[in-house]
């Protein structure tokens, strides 16, 4: 039996309803410099990295991605998306090439990122990156949800 993305969704109670499946494309020379000098990615950090990249305009009009990722098996990733390009800086940059493939839970730019944190704090109450657990128990996301 084979494991699909579509599974892992459907598992950890995701409406597949309105979820598009994507391909991450190899950053650009330019892009991927302008990430290396801004010290803004770091290695195990996809959720924080993409938050940087967005919040603190390293890549000016970048949508922070919230996403699930496949490398090996399916897991929650953050990724970017700039002009309609989806681009996985964390994994392209620490192991080496992007994923197989995407699953888009949402995405917000700058200017919503900020209030989407709030609407949905960590385990101890404070703004942290947009991540499907912390979704998962407001209220203003039940819509990302199954039932």
């Amino acid at each position: 039996m084979e494991y699909s993305i579509h599974d892992s969704a459907a598992a950890i109670g995701l409406n597949l309803a309105a979820k598009k499946t994507i391909q991450a494309s190899p950053l650009p020379p330019a892009l991927k410099q302008l990430i290396e000098k801004s010290g803004n990615c770091q290695p195990s950090r996809c959720f924080d990295n993409s938050w940087l990249l967005v919040m603190k305009e390293t890549i000016p009009r970048a949508e922070y991605v919230l996403s699930l990722g496949v490398r090996v098996l399916p897991v929650e990733h953050a990724i970017i998306c700039l002009d309609g390009v989806y681009y996985d800086p964390t994994w392209e940059l620490h192991l080496g090439s992007v994923g197989k493939e995407y699953l888009v839970v949402d995405q917000w730019g700058k200017d919503e990122l900020l209030s989407v944190a709030r609407k949905s704090p960590g385990e101890c109450g404070g703004i942290y990156p947009p991540m499907i657990r912390h979704l998962e128990k407001s209220d203003h996301f039940r819509h990302l949800f199954k039932g």
